[in-house]
């Protein structure tokens, strides 16, 4: 599915925004905000990538954030998850990155946000809170720390794993310390 997101601010909500013919209300948040599934099979031709999500948000940055989160909070987790899963296998691999990007949020990109995203986050997570999935805010963080990486996403991510975050291997020495087997001495060592 792909998801459009509207938001109109209580305070400049100076347009209008109608839901196209034929969009099903598919949930809802406050007195304003809602989420809205259309079918395109009839447009694409392509029954499995039919469904267009619209949602609309309406109220101060923080409601908006709420609602957000309420309504599509287990979407932002799923799509963090298959993303990253589909370039790292092993656990291991995405509990490094994920340490990664969660430092890099709050100890750099999360400090040059302005205030009114700020409020949509603490928004996000509390509406993620409330419709039962946990770290919204910490998914949207480390996408947006992963849409900041340079180049090919896939290749930056692989690189960053295993040639920056991850040591390599000990290199075993090769003269079994006898000495002999190597111009050093087998120390394998400089000297």
């Amino acid at each position: 599915a792909v998801t459009v997101a509207v938001a109109a601010a209580a305070a400049r909500a100076a347009f209008t925004v109608e839901v196209p013919r034929g969009a099903k209300r598919v949930a809802s948040c406050g007195a304003a905000s809602a989420l809205y599934e259309l079918d395109t099979a009839s447009y694409a031709g392509d029954a499995e990538n039919s469904r267009v999500q619209v949602v609309h948000l309406a109220g101060n940055r923080t409601a908006m954030g709420y609602c957000y989160g309420f309504m599509l909070g287990a979407q932002v987790q799923h799509t963090y998850t298959v993303f990253v899963s589909s370039v790292l296998k092993k656990w291991w691999e995405l509990a490094v990155l994920g340490a990664f990007l969660d430092y890099q949020w709050q100890q750099h990109l999360s400090l040059a946000l302005p205030t009114a995203m700020r409020a949509e986050l603490e928004g996000m997570a509390r509406g993620g809170a409330a419709a039962g999935v946990d770290d919204v805010a910490r998914y949207v963080g480390r996408a947006t720390v992963v849409s900041n990486f340079p180049g090919n996403v896939e290749e930056e991510i692989e690189l960053l794993l295993l040639k920056e975050l991850v040591p390599p291997p000990p290199v075993a020495s090769g003269g079994g310390g006898s000495g002999s087997g190597g111009g050093d001495g087998g120390a394998g060592v400089g000297g």
